[in-house]
């Protein structure tokens, strides 16, 4: 956990971005005062990452794309980067190991739900590190990619095996 519950991050100053805001239609899903539940899968999916991991992930996005590299919410209670991606973006990307993927229930899987904070005022353990701007979602390829250059970890093509003695030839 981070010093008095606060991420240590590189931090953008939210209110000094000056990206024009997305129309107010796109932002309906964030409450206006305090902290919501909202069903992932519906206006985004969350690709959650804890600790020192999603300190460095977001670190990394801001690198590359600057403060506005879409919508990204830090919840103190998870010590979790949850980074907002287009709604069925999340399903389709594999994730390293130990990172969560909020998406759209489907075959009976329970439905998914995060904390999202109003972009202003006293929002609970739940806070925007990154407000969406001209980019609402973090771009789900560029933040895997990311992901497997910080991890090491690479998702495979295919679900074959790799070695010929899996595949029962001769080794």
């Amino acid at each position: 956990m981070f010093p008095e519950g606060q991420p240590q991050v590189d931090a953008v100053d939210v209110d000094s971005v000056s990206s024009e805001p997305p129309p107010q239609e796109a932002l309906a899903w964030i409450p206006v005062t305090g902290s919501a539940m909202r069903r992932c899968g519906v206006d985004f999916d969350a690709v959650r990452v804890k600790g020192l991991l999603g300190q460095e992930t977001y670190n990394g996005l801001t690198a590359l794309n600057g403060p506005d590299c879409g919508a990204v919410i830090y919840t103190q209670r998870s010590d979790g980067y949850h980074f907002l991606v287009p709604p069925g973006a999340a399903a389709s990307v594999r994730w390293p190991p130990g990172v969560w993927a909020g998406t759209s229930s489907r075959h009976g899987a329970q439905e998914q739900y995060i904390v999202v904070p109003a972009l202003r005022g006293d929002t609970g353990s739940a806070r925007w590190i990154s407000r969406p701007g001209d980019s609402l979602f973090v771009d789900a390829q560029q933040l895997q990619s990311l992901l497997c250059r910080i991890t090491g970890w690479c998702p495979r093509t295919d679900d074959r095996p790799t070695k010929p003695s899996q595949r029962g030839g001769a080794s």
